[in-house]
């Protein structure tokens, strides 16, 4: 995709999906990594909310155990709440790699 229609600037979108990739151009590559997760940490989030809002039904075992894992550090937020402002704790669950289908 291209910018403007692919969301990204004209610089980061010409490196998506080469080796040096748009992410890695915000920082370092901790960083961008910190960057990744946090994106990860902010869609197990608006996942589990999900799962809070439609009907009553059974999980897979390992969807069930990573929504057990992000409710225990961050709770139901009201249809009027934002999102929690410390994601800190999702965040180094996703980076430690805790919730990947072999952990």
């Amino acid at each position: 995709m291209q910018a403007p229609y692919s969301g990204l600037s004209a610089g980061l979108a010409a490196l998506s999906g080469s080796p040096d990739d748009a992410l890695a151009e915000l920082a370092t590559s901790g960083q961008a990594i910190t960057v990744e997760a946090r994106v990860a940490a902010i869609e197990f989030v608006v996942a589990a909310q999900a799962i809070d809002l439609r009907a009553p039904g059974r999980l897979g075992l390992g969807t069930g155990r990573a929504y057990r894992m992000v409710r225990e550090l961050v709770p139901f937020t009201q249809a009027d709440g934002t999102l929690p402002a410390d994601l800190e704790p999702l965040i180094e669950l996703v980076t430690r790699g805790t919730l990947t289908p072999a952990a």
